[in-house]
């Protein structure tokens, strides 16, 4: 196994409790309250505990009357049973507004940001390992996002036991305390050593438990892969790749593991050391001084909690630095650096009919981590109310020219204009607001089909999304369906749900498009589902769909490019070619040989449709 190299903590463990601090402030108070008073009962039973035995026997000692052992052994039995039934109920409640932080203001902020983060962040492997790390830093009740708050109740318990055993064996024997100190801080010692090693694990078992994730998760629940693993027989290959990853998991829980045991090996060792040399001072001290029972019960208790405590005391600023490693790296991706302006960018006001001049200067743009550029010196201007179409071959640039349109990404070299401005200046939400899309990669919600189209039920025009239907040539399916606009799509969520074909879903997500009613509209492979009658009706009201708006066409079948105004062909990430279809037809040039190819096989298709028929009558 390679040696991995540990990665340091961005934020230390005081600015990581400042900001749990801060978060359950901010969210309910009680839980910074109620830590701080549980830790008192925790320390009230354990003093309880340390003097009971004491008590009870100094009043034998002393030959009290039996009322009173027994009143003494009532008084201490009553006080354990109180504090522990009492320290019961407050751990349930303060469980509850634990659980309530982690899940609700922490995850829903996380959530938040990587819902919000700038596009180009999901290019950065950096910051995806970053939110698969802290994703596993809130996914459970035992994760640091919960479980520190637990660590800083007990932290601060020990610490006023550290205090008051301090004060009671100074009393006993200075010595005694420094040789415990001593003995500790040795545990301690080798006990860092190991959990620095077990650390140097974390990024490699985040990566092998984010491959098993992958194959528990998607390749096994998601029903889109599950038609391509039976086809292509997957299963041998997966289970070979799952068996690989369970076994390189069980080989750093194995050393892990080890590691443990030495470590428990090295704490029994100072355990038994540390309680020999207690009771060989104070069976000496009993002996030469007539030190009481009862006293020598307390001294010996305090020395055995005072050697417990310092080796707890160790561990749990180990276990909080552990857990303060998991929020640093939740801090971290709440904090990740954006590439856009959001909130501190100039306010772009929306209107639907606002006229968008678009261009493009100088741009280049490459890819994280790519030696070549994806797209070079793109030059365009693009007037408002124009429809561009973009075409090309594979790997020419369409997608990512149209993510720089959009916003998404940020040119490596160049500027993006709207209406003379560099949208850089721009909040880019606002910018986002401007821009209706259809892309290849869409998402559909399992929800109702009026949510699809329009997920903001505040500002919710039934009557415009049936007009967006419309449009779409949709209208009528969803009529048909059993609630109309309010049925459920898909069944992950709802069973009720109805399942819609490639062709239909595509629609769907125009109609979404068509309903937001943006200045600026991008349109990537929209009819790539239809059938042939299908994407005809919609090529038909493109103009009325695209009316006013600045618009970008981006599709592989030439035939629908005649729709638009002007027509770009992209080769090796450059313009190649640019004009109307007759123009690019009479250049003879890259646009002419591809639309001949697909003219070619469709006059193919129809003489086979043809010569087929005839067969068939023959």
């Amino acid at each position: 196994m390679t040696e991995k190299i540990k990665k340091k903590a961005k934020y230390n463990v005081g600015q990581t409790t400042s900001f749990m601090i801060k978060e359950a402030w901010g969210y309910r108070k009680s839980i910074v309250f109620f830590t701080i008073l549980s830790s008192f009962l925790y320390l009230t039973l354990d003093m309880v505990n340390l003097f009971a035995a004491p008590a009870i026997l100094g009043t034998i000692e002393q030959n009290k009357s039996l009322s009173t052992v027994l009143f003494t052994i009532l008084f201490f039995t009553g006080m354990m049973v109180f504090l522990n039934t009492l320290n019961g109920y407050m751990d349930k409640n303060i469980m509850i507004g634990r659980t309530l932080l982690r899940a609700d203001k922490i995850l829903s902020s996380l959530v938040i940001k990587s819902c919000t983060v700038s596009y180009s962040k999901w290019l950065e492997k950096d910051f995806i390992d970053l939110k698969n790390k802290s994703n596993y830093s809130v996914d459970s009740d035992f994760s640091p996002a919960e479980h520190i708050w637990t660590t800083y109740e007990k932290l601060l318990t020990m610490i006023m036991r550290f205090i008051i055993y301090t004060m009671l064996l100074t009393y006993a024997s200075p010595v005694l305390i420094i040789f415990v100190i001593v003995s500790s801080l040795v545990s301690y010692y080798f006990d860092k050593k190991i959990a620095d090693y077990i650390d140097s694990f974390r990024d490699e078992k985040s990566s092998y438990i984010t491959r098993l994730n992958y194959i528990n998760g998607n390749l096994k629940t998601d029903r889109q892969i599950a038609k391509d693993i039976r086809i292509f027989s997957m299963k041998p290959w997966i289970e070979s790749f799952h068996k690989k990853t369970l076994n390189g998991l069980k080989h750093i829980y194995l050393l892990i593991e080890k590691a443990r045991t030495k470590s428990s090996v090295i704490s029994i060792t100072v355990t038994i050391m540390q309680n020999a040399l207690a009771y060989f001072y104070l069976i000496n001290l009993t002996l030469k001084n007539g030190l009481p029972t009862s006293t020598f019960l307390l001294y010996f208790s305090a020395i055995s909690g005072f050697a417990a405590l310092m080796e707890d005391v160790m561990k749990k600023f180990s276990e909080l630095y552990e857990e303060s490693m998991g929020i640093s790296e939740i801090m971290e991706l709440l904090n990740y650096k954006e590439d856009f302006k959001f909130d501190d960018g100039k306010t772009l006001e929306f209107k639907k009919d606002m006229p968008c001049d678009i261009t493009l200067k100088n741009v280049y743009y490459r890819y994280p981590e790519a030696k070549d550029y994806t797209l070079k010196n793109i030059n365009l201007h693009v007037k408002p109310g124009e429809k561009i179409a973009v075409v090309g071959l594979n790997g020419a640039g369409k997608s990512t020219l149209v993510k720089i349109i959009c916003g998404f990404l940020d040119p490596t070299e160049g500027q993006v204009l709207l209406n003379g401005v560099d949208i850089k200046e721009y909040n880019r939400n606002d910018y986002y607001k401007l821009i209706t899309s259809v892309f290849q990669d869409f998402l559909l919600l399992q929800f109702s089909v009026i949510d699809n189209i329009c997920p903001n039920e505040e500002n919710r025009d039934i009557n415009k999304a049936w007009n967006a239907l419309e449009k779409a040539d949709l209208a009528d399916k969803i009529r048909n369906l059993p609630n109309g606009i309010d049925t459920h799509v898909g069944r992950i969520i709802y069973e009720d749900g109805i399942e819609f074909s490639g062709g239909e879903t595509q629609r769907l997500m125009l109609a979404r498009a068509i309903y937001k009613d943006s200045p600026i509209m991008v349109l990537d492979e929209p009819t790539a589902a239809l059938d042939p009658i299908a994407e005809n009706n919609i090529y038909k009201s493109y103009n009325d769909i695209a009316k006013n708006k600045t618009s970008f066409f981006i599709s592989h079948r030439l035939a629908s490019t005649r729709f638009c105004d002007r027509i770009l062909l992209l080769k090796d990430g450059e313009i190649a070619e640019e004009g109307t279809h007759e123009s690019l037809i009479n250049q003879n040039g890259i646009y002419t040989d591809l639309f001949n190819v697909q003219k070619k096989y469709y006059e193919d298709s129809k003489k086979g449709e043809k010569g087929g028929a005839e067969n068939e009558n023959n």
